[in-house]
């Protein structure tokens, strides 16, 4: 079991952007952060999919977070979650996956 005093790793704060430099290169940035450069490996489509995902990283994060709690609170009787509920969680997750998938 991890140590309960241990406190998770510090990362720059969203939102995240993802910029194209030219045809082969995508920055991700915070503010004025740089926190990745993406470069070329496949097609542009490919590297600037790569950058939008990295780019999405703390969205995707803070939402698993927030839904992992309601899902504990759900199993533990702390939340008796409705049918609307469900899809407002439903909902959101899927906003924020095709944030990070959009084509």
């Amino acid at each position: 079991m991890a140590n309960s005093n241990a406190t998770s790793p510090a990362y720059t704060p969203g939102p995240w952007t993802a910029t194209p430099l030219n045809d082969e290169e995508f920055d991700v940035m915070s503010d004025e952060t740089h926190i990745a450069t993406v470069y070329g490996t496949g097609t542009q489509s490919e590297d600037g999919a790569n950058a939008r995902l990295i780019a999405s990283a703390p969205a995707l994060l803070d939402r698993c977070k927030m839904h992992l709690h309601d899902a504990k609170d759900a199993l533990s009787g702390d939340w008796i979650p409705t049918a609307e509920g469900w899809q407002s969680i439903i909902d959101d997750l899927e906003e924020v996956i095709a944030k990070a998938d959009r084509r």
